[in-house]
């Protein structure tokens, strides 16, 4: 578990690294890493005894990107500067749902490679909104801020959405999403 935490930090601190050249307002609290793997740790544990078979060793990429997603959310490690307290701030969204995506590149393109598949995922696709101009992506992060402070982050709900993510991404690569699958 140590070098999850150490893989989902660092992956943290690049995205963070990329965000704060455009905004020196981003703040990044390092000292909470400690407290990020406590909260992923012991959420990770959970949802693998209280909704996962027995016979479950490990949890899929998509619940793990989840658990990050909710986890840097719920410590509350990324803020921003002087903030207008008017103003919808979902810069740690954003961040947060980036190194959860990042995660799932990752495992994606493992799991590819093992299944002797020659092409890569660079990055996941966000289909376009139908209705309005927002770009998917910020839709999925105002949506993350409201269940944050209205409702309650589940990160069971968020595995699933990255989950079809995923598959968008998949078939768009010409890719067959049912090679991953790990039973017949």
């Amino acid at each position: 578990m140590n070098s999850l935490i150490d893989n989902i930090w660092s992956l943290l601190s690049d995205e963070y690294c990329e965000y704060s050249k455009k905004n020196p307002k981003f703040i990044f609290d390092k000292t909470k890493k400690i407290k990020f793997a406590k909260v992923f740790s012991q959420k990770y544990e959970d949802i693998k005894k209280k909704y996962m078979d027995g016979s479950v060793e490990y949890l899929d990429r998509h619940k793990v990107a989840a658990l990050i997603i909710v986890s840097i959310l719920e410590i509350d490690v990324i803020c921003y500067e002087d903030l207008d307290e008017d103003y919808v701030f979902i810069g740690a969204e954003l961040l947060a749902i980036k190194v959860g995506l990042a995660y799932m590149v990752e495992r994606l393109n493992e799991k590819l490679y093992k299944r002797n598949v020659n092409k890569k995922i660079e990055e996941f696709i966000f289909p376009n909104a139908q209705s309005c101009e927002t770009p998917y992506i910020e839709i999925m992060c105002r949506n993350l801020y409201y269940s944050k402070s209205d409702y309650q982050l589940n990160p069971l709900d968020i595995a699933d959405r990255l989950f079809l993510v995923e598959y968008i991404a998949l078939c768009k690569a010409d890719i067959d999403p049912d090679i991953l699958k790990d039973y017949s």
